[in-house]
């Protein structure tokens, strides 16, 4: 007898195919950030096997937070991003190494898309997904869209994965063989999803993730691109930057002041001429509202 698709049984049967998912998050002082990205991992319409999060020493009480809400813990004083995602995946047991960042929100089938579009593209041995920014900046909102979305799939046909830790995910097996993350102080993310373009089959799962715009903010958007400006040659060449050229943080300093003077004046203008007819409500903007969707 055929089962019908919509069948319970055909659907547990399917769920029970699906390769496991780890997620492995790098922390240091996230408090603010750390408990909303762990809830909505619990929420998942899909659970990931297990939720690992490695610490670089917090002072504040980021770990306390992740074990109260379910997360294995494993404390590494002063190690880097890098190395703390390989010690991740070395003690991980799922099939899919999921990395995200702790500032980011997943979508409820984040863990979903991830196990369904590995299921499907068995030659695929890694690949990323999009980061919405909430944003009040359109602009801002689009950049980082066309970034993680249709700038990396048109890298992906040239066969050139450029893909930050913020949302991807590997196969472990893959993930061992490519020796997981460098060592380098910058881009080791990058490095690493350009080493495995070379090994095989790059993509884009699908899985959105949700995140603030608290470091442009922070920053500036001249000092947050002056960032990444930095970095994309020496990345590209395959020659990654250890550590910051002398004249960088000089720039920067002078990017952050001009973005804040900017920002000053902006926000001194709008008190002085308030908008009377309620038009500025259009611009708020809450990404995190689709969360649920």
């Amino acid at each position: 007898m055929k089962l019908l698709s919509s069948s319970p049984l055909q659907s547990a049967l399917h769920v029970e195919r699906l390769p496991t998912v780890s997620v492995i998050i790098p922390t240091l002082n996230e408090e603010e950030v750390i408990g909303n990205c762990l809830r909505q991992l619990h929420k998942q319409s899909m659970r990931p096997a297990e939720i690992i999060v490695i610490d670089g020493g917090s002072t504040d009480n980021t770990t306390r937070i992740a074990k109260e809400l379910g997360a294995k813990v494993v404390i590494k004083p002063n190690w880097g991003t890098g190395k703390s995602r390989n010690y991740g995946a070395y003690i991980a047991k799922g099939e899919i190494l999921g990395f995200l960042d702790a500032d980011v929100i997943p979508h409820i089938d984040w863990c979903k898309n991830v196990q369904e579009y590995f299921e499907e593209n068995p030659e695929v041995i890694g690949a990323a997904g999009p980061k919405i920014i909430g944003s009040k900046n359109r602009f801002l909102r689009r950049l980082y869209w066309f970034l993680t979305v249709s700038l990396q799939k048109f890298l992906l046909v040239l066969n050139f994965a450029w893909f930050s830790g913020t949302n991807v995910a590997y196969r472990r097996t893959e993930f061992i063989k490519l020796g997981g993350f460098g060592d380098t102080c910058l881009s080791e993310d990058i490095m690493l999803s350009l080493r495995a373009s070379r090994l095989g089959k790059m993509g884009h799962h699908g899985g959105i993730v949700y995140a603030s715009d608290r470091r442009i903010r922070a920053e500036g958007f001249l000092s947050f691109a002056l960032f990444y400006l930095i970095n994309i040659i020496p990345t590209i060449v395959g020659k990654p930057i250890g550590k910051y050229p002398k004249y960088y943080e000089v720039a920067r300093s002078k990017f952050r002041f001009i973005d804040h003077f900017r920002q000053a004046r902006k926000k001194h203008k709008s008190v002085k001429t308030p908008q009377s007819n309620g038009s500025e409500a259009k611009m708020s903007f809450s990404v995190f509202s689709q969360v649920q969707d």
